[in-house]
């Protein structure tokens, strides 16, 4: 068996290990979740040596041994069931080595994740409606996280919302007033200065209530010498307002955040805020997954496609070599050589080189799809080395506890329950809500007076403290709207579509144990299929061979011969095409169930 480089960098190379991988996806989810994208050099691996091998681009000359000449690089590989001997083109230098990278399933999971900074869908590569290039933003990406985290819905966001306010201002005045004056030595204007100052501290509670300390200093100056003291005037003030009726309450203000009962609406406190952050990051979550599956399905396609060149190859070799034996007994006059004989070989190769020219490129074009998916350059040098093989033999299952596990890890099911989660507490505060104003209101203040500011003896702001003038007030403050039609309004809404969701949440329990189902019948269906397209290559195989007997000793003619080759490229086709689907389908099976 062969493993075959090409100039595109496009190689794959087998191995006999099983796949033991059924958690990978989840440890890969979970490293990715602290990756900083900034990439990770590998390092190089050995250098596979080139050699020549026969082409197929020409006839050999009927009385010469030697094969068209067209170079190849090959390396020997262990042998696999479903993987012929076969010739794949290369650009090498004979004298030249060609780095590779040796591609295990495992690490192209984790490069996909580590070069996608951005979760695409590989159905929109090369598609009109390619999100990257139309409208980015709006694709999943690995900063939505910290996005959710920094954005106004966030936890630091409602948490921001109980932080103390501070207000303050200052302002100066004067104002002349011409007035009527008999004395003549003095002047016939009044003057008058004033100066305020002021500020204010509010600080929400989690109860729901606020609490307030206020200041305010006044100056008053005056050109009448007769105006009276004090100049300097002012109080310091304490308030305090605890909702009693709508908007009381701890949980209510986790859920609405602070002020809600004098603002009427809801807001986004900090229990919603961590159910927000929450379904992003299963929303994240849920997006790597489909980006693995779809990376893990474009690693078994280019596995399929090279194989399916390296047949298709190996088939055009031998109706080559048929060709040369044909030729060579019309030039010898042997038997066999007839010209009806040549040209149904000389049609026959090339047919054959036709479909292994294209099954090259499908092959390359698979390379290039598994580059982009795990973000390994487009013009690299290097040959991508598959090292996993799929897996043969179905899986075993128990169909219920399969279910089971659909309905114990599915995300999509965590995700609606947080929303549920989110519409009960939005529901929950909008009945509190639905409630007349009722607050408690109190405060107390401190007045104080002087002739200057700062004096000890005659000064405003030490009166704060030593004086006796103080005033209080306690009382309470009621209102609410007639009817309370917006408050109702929006708890009916509420309870809508909290019905909606829940019952979107049995509907999809229910579109989950159907999906197990199904894929459950597709990994049997390719099971089957597998086992069949192993007896039907058996079957090839011994046709072939005595094909071949009776065409060496005349007893058959040539078209049988051809026609039996044809069966036995098409059935390792088959047997390859059979196993990646069951790969395939066993990865869908178990991708239902929430385990991938």
């Amino acid at each position: 068996m062969l493993a075959i480089t090409s100039s595109g960098g496009c190689q794959s190379h087998l191995l006999t290990e099983d796949l033991t991988n059924a958690h990978r996806h989840d440890v890969v989810i979970e490293e990715l979740m602290q990756l900083s994208y900034d990439g990770s050099d590998r390092s190089n691996r050995d250098s596979i040596a080139d050699s020549k091998a026969a082409g197929l681009d020409k006839p050999a000359d009927a009385n010469s041994d030697q094969r068209p000449s067209q170079r190849y690089s090959l390396v020997t590989a262990p042998e696999s069931t479903v993987m012929a001997e076969g010739m794949s083109p290369a650009s090498f230098d004979d004298e030249n080595e060609s780095e590779i990278i040796e591609l295990s399933l495992a690490e192209a999971l984790q490069r996909a994740m580590e070069h996608s900074e951005f979760i695409t869908d590989s159905a929109s590569f090369l598609s009109p409606a390619n999100r990257l290039l139309d409208d980015p933003q709006f694709l999943q990406s690995s900063f939505d996280l910290e996005m959710q985290k920094s954005s106004r819905q966030g936890v630091e966001a409602a948490l921001a919302d109980f932080d103390t306010r501070l207000a303050t201002g200052f302002q100066w005045g004067r104002n002349s007033v011409i007035q009527a004056n008999s004395n003549p030595l003095s002047s016939n204007f009044l003057i008058n200065d004033n100066g305020t100052f002021y500020g204010r501290l509010d600080k929400p509670l989690t109860l729901g209530g606020t609490v307030s300390v206020i200041h305010n200093i006044n100056y008053a100056g005056s050109s009448q010498s007769f105006t009276l003291d004090p100049r300097y005037t002012g109080y310091l003030r304490g308030e305090f307002r605890q909702p009693i009726l709508a908007g009381r309450g701890r949980r209510l203000t986790e859920i609405a955040g602070p002020n809600s009962s004098r603002t009427r609406q809801q807001g986004h406190g900090v229990a919603l805020a961590e159910l927000a952050e929450q379904t992003a990051e299963l929303e994240f979550k849920l997006g790597a997954e489909r980006l693995l599956k779809q990376t893990e399905e474009l690693y078994w396609d280019y596995w399929l496609a090279f194989r399916v060149s390296q047949n298709q190859q190996a088939a055009a070799r031998s109706a080559d070599e048929v060709w040369s034996r044909i030729r060579t007994r019309a030039a010898t006059g042997l038997t066999g050589g007839e010209a009806a004989d040549e040209a149904q070989a000389e049609e026959n190769y090339f047919r054959r080189k036709a479909l292994a020219d294209a099954a090259r490129l499908e092959w390359e074009q698979a390379c290039e799809r598994l580059k982009h998916a795990t973000g390994i350059p487009e013009d690299t040098d290097q040959a991508i080395v598959l090292t996993d093989n799929p897996i043969e033999a179905p899986i075993v299952f128990d169909i219920q506890s399969s279910k089971s596990n659909g309905l114990q890890n599915r995300r999509e099911l965590a995700k609606q329950d947080l929303q549920i989660n989110a519409i009960e507490l939005q529901l929950f505060a909008a009945k509190r809500l639905n409630r007349p104003q009722l607050d408690l209101v109190s405060g107390v203040q401190f007045n104080g007076l002087g002739d200057q500011l700062l004096g000890s003896e005659n000064g405003a702001l030490p009166d704060f403290v030593d004086t006796d003038d103080v005033g209080w007030n306690v009382g309470f403050e009621f209102s609410m709207a007639a009817g309370f039609n917006r408050e109702r309004l929006n708890v009916r809404y509420l309870r809508l579509l909290l019905t909606k969701a829940r019952t979107a949440r049995k509907l999809q329990e229910q579109e989950i144990l159907h999906e197990i189902s199904f894929t459950a019948k597709s990994v049997q269906k390719w099971s089957q299929s597998v086992e069949s397209a192993k007896q039907r290559l058996a079957a090839a195989e011994r046709r072939l061979s005595a094909a071949a007997a009776d065409f060496e000793s005349g007893r058959s003619s040539l078209d049988l011969y051809l026609r039996s080759q044809d069966s036995v490229a098409q059935a390792k086709i088959e047997h390859a095409q059979s196993t990646v689907e069951l790969t395939k389908a066993q990865l869908e099976f178990l991708f239902r169930q929430g385990v991938r």
